[in-house]
């Protein structure tokens, strides 16, 4: 089965030795680190009809080649499409024959296109004859459209010194596309988002994360078509929004592009080399890693994540499983580590840096959402490098935090108190003793995980022996301690009470887990 990729990767053209850097003469290009498209932005994502191809020169002919091939040999044929010759315009100014992976999606999306590029080919070709840079334009297009379910290219060329021409050609496989839509929104404004996929592609689906990473999935209709209702939900930032489709049972990201939110500007140049991997080993990478998802989160008004030393050596080793080919099992891995939490969320990827990684991640809405969860409070990143690259994990925890326990014991008293009271079930009355015994209770709850031997119970209990006509003990650990005053013991015909709270290690809540003991008696 055949996956979609997008890497913004350059070819050559084949047979042209007169390749070589390409110089000035662009409109904007380069400056300071930083590449500006010299046309005009888009003020929508989707087809844009003030964008054409030129109809002369080397782009008429270009087309003319196209189709003596596609007629001669029975197959796919790609077609001009005007975003697409924009972006070739702009890439004129770029320096060099291949353009990184960031530069490609910043420049798909200035031009209003869903997807970032499928291929890009910049050149120098020692020619000036129409004719011969058309043929030239044309092979790396005659090998591309027949592998790609709906080919669409763009062509820019000017001449650069006699008998040289520098020329660009963009491809993309437009497997998606969508009904204009505004590249830039309100902080609280909103936008209906339909479009269509194409091919044997169907059943598409829309994510979205807003600034603050909210995910939302909206429910979709089974066919080719997708409508969804884009919000920014009141927050200035970055909207992000993933178009995936089915092709032969299997699910495959097709558009991928960001929405400027509020005071948020629609990103005007970007920086023409992608961030250096910090200095250092591979967990200065993560490190590194975490300030940038903290300076997210702080942005858009998110408390910032907390390292764990614990949890990033998990991370790590999951990364070194996923290098060597093997399966890993994550909760075990946490398991044998003896680490428990309420939450735990999982990034996984391969990538030239831990940066780039996290680069992906930000771009895709689920990803993005794991990171910018408000729950979570920990965060671990492992790093494994392997031939290619390295293999990143990014681990994502919500550890409980410590709590007045003192506090906590008079809470649940007063919400036992009112329940007996809606309960009409009359009052209870704090009893020293049973206070003493269920403090106790949930201290020994607290050391054990909960899992308290008899005779600690019994020696535990022993002071209310005989001194109670009836004893009933209700225990245990929640999210909400304050939960336990619903418990249906609550409500009998005790008449004193005592409660306990301990904090420690919880199988399930994780650290910091609140141990809840209430005694009710009648003497």
């Amino acid at each position: 089965m055949r996956k979609l990729s997008w890497p913004a990767a350059s070819l050559l053209i084949a047979g042209c030795a007169g390749v070589q850097a390409g110089g000035g003469g662009a409109a904007v290009g380069l400056a300071k680190g930083r590449f500006t498209p010299g046309p005009a932005p888009a003020a929508n994502y989707g087809p844009d009809a003030a964008r054409t191809c030129p109809t002369a020169g080397v782009g008429d002919l270009l087309n003319f080649e196209l189709e003596s091939s596609s007629k001669q040999s029975g197959k796919a044929k790609a077609n001009p499409e005007g975003r697409l010759c924009a972006v070739a315009g702009a890439l004129l100014g770029w320096e060099g024959t291949e353009v990184p992976e960031h530069v490609g999606r910043f420049i798909s999306a200035h031009f209003g296109l869903v997807a970032p590029l499928t291929r890009v080919v910049i050149a120098v070709i020692e020619s000036e004859d129409s004719k011969d840079l058309a043929t030239r334009l044309a092979e790396p297009l005659v090998a591309f459209a027949p592998g790609a379910v709906n080919p669409r290219y763009g062509v820019a060329s000017y001449r650069l010194r006699k008998d040289a021409t520098k020329v660009a050609l963009v491809m993309q496989d437009m497997v998606a596309d969508v009904d204009p839509f505004p590249r830039r929104l309100a902080a609280d404004g909103q936008a209906a988002l339909g479009g269509k996929v194409f091919g044997a592609f169907e059943n598409p689906k829309v994510l979205i994360s807003d600034p603050q990473g909210r995910l939302e999935t909206p429910a979709q209709q089974p066919g080719k078509s997708f409508r969804a209702e884009a919000r920014c939900g009141g927050h200035a930032g970055r909207m992000h929004v993933e178009i995936r489709a089915e092709q032969g049972g299997q699910e495959h990201t097709v558009g991928s592009f960001p929405v400027a939110c509020g005071g948020e500007e629609a990103q005007a140049s970007v920086a023409t080399a992608a961030p250096a991997p910090p200095a250092g080993d591979a967990a200065a990478q993560g490190r590194a890693t975490l300030d940038a998802i903290n300076a997210e989160r702080t942005a858009a008004g998110l408390k910032a994540l907390s390292w764990s030393d614990d949890l990033a050596k998990v991370a790590r080793s999951a990364a070194e499983g996923r290098r060597e080919g093997a399966a890993v099992d994550l909760v075990a891995k946490l398991r044998e580590a003896d680490l428990t939490y309420p939450l735990v969320l999982e990034n996984p990827a391969a990538a030239r840096t831990a940066d780039e990684a996290h680069l992906r991640f930000s771009l895709s809405p689920s990803h993005r959402s794991n990171y910018m969860n408000p729950d979570v409070t920990h965060a671990g990143i492992g790093v494994a490098t392997s031939p290619r690259g390295m293999i990143v994990c990014e681990l994502f925890v919500k550890e409980l935090p410590a709590a007045d326990t003192e506090g906590m014991r008079g809470k649940i008293r007063e919400a036992v108190f009112q329940k007996r009271k809606d309960a009409r079930a009359g009052p209870l009355v704090s009893d020293e003793t049973l206070e003493r015994v269920a403090q106790d209770y949930a201290r020994e709850m607290s050391l054990a995980k909960g899992e308290v031997a008899k005779e600690k119970i019994d020696a535990v209990l022993k002071p209310v022996q005989g001194a109670f006509k009836s004893v009933h003990v209700i225990s245990g650990a929640k999210a909400d301690p304050a939960d336990f005053a619903e418990e249906p013991g609550i409500v009998g015909r005790e008449g004193l009470v005592g409660v306990g709270v301990a904090q420690g290690q919880h199988p399930v809540l994780g650290r910091n887990a609140l141990w809840v003991v209430i005694v009710l008696g009648a003497r």
